[in-house]
């Protein structure tokens, strides 16, 4: 599949979860209302295929890589501040973590079983489960750690051609599959879990009695 189809479907399959009211509980939690939510969809995909000099060597795409880093900066910053801090030091483990997946598969093709855009989401959404419970915080975590993988991968690992480019299409890809797949195992995992929790306590009351 060529870069870019993959993000565009899983847009358009946010947009319907969204409409279908499926988000309401995630966007209160944003304090972000449906409208401004689809403007920002559709401000993504429309600005996906700018591009603006970041000096002589950078590029950066506004709508791939610029303003998803505004966004989950800006609700980043909207943080209680002990949330903001447990926040950074997690997206900052999880770009890591995430840059030196691409980088060892880079190096050992031998691993790459799957499209790179599948593994970097899989862990992505390992690791959110892993590091949130709450699925406004485990966004924001998740948004800001693909964008710092993007960061290092592309200022390391392609330093050596003199020219670097934030945001290309694989890059949505990774960032817009991931984000998908992460909210609703997510969601999906700690409603089992809740549900598991509310019957282990019908159980113990029932002995109890």
């Amino acid at each position: 599949m060529n870069p870019g189809y993959l993000s565009a479907f899983c847009l358009l399959l946010i947009a319907v979860l969204a409409w279908m009211g499926l988000l309401d509980g995630l966007l209160s939690r944003l304090q972000i209302r449906l409208r401004t939510f689809y403007a920002l969809l559709f401000a993504h995909y429309l600005a996906s295929g700018w591009y603006i000099p970041f000096g002589p060597y950078i590029t950066l795409s506004v709508g791939t890589f610029l303003l998803p880093i505004v966004f989950f900066l800006f609700l980043w910053g909207r943080q209680e501040r002990e949330s903001r801090n447990y926040s950074f030091a997690a997206a900052l483990l999880a770009g890591v973590t995430l840059f030196l997946l691409r980088y060892i598969i880079r190096l050992d093709p031998v691993l790459h079983v799957v499209d790179e855009v599948y593994l970097v989401a899989g862990v992505a959404v390992v690791l959110t489960v892993v590091m949130s419970r709450q699925a406004d915080q485990a966004l924001i975590i998740m948004g800001l750690g693909l964008c710092l993988m993007e960061i290092v991968t592309q200022v390391l690992v392609y330093s050596s051609v003199n020219a670097v480019t934030l945001g290309e299409f694989a890059f949505r890809d990774a960032l817009v599959f991931s984000l998908l797949t992460g909210l609703l195992v997510h969601a999906a995992v700690f409603r089992c879990i809740d549900a598991s929790g509310a019957l282990a306590r019908k159980v113990l009351v029932r002995r109890s009695r």
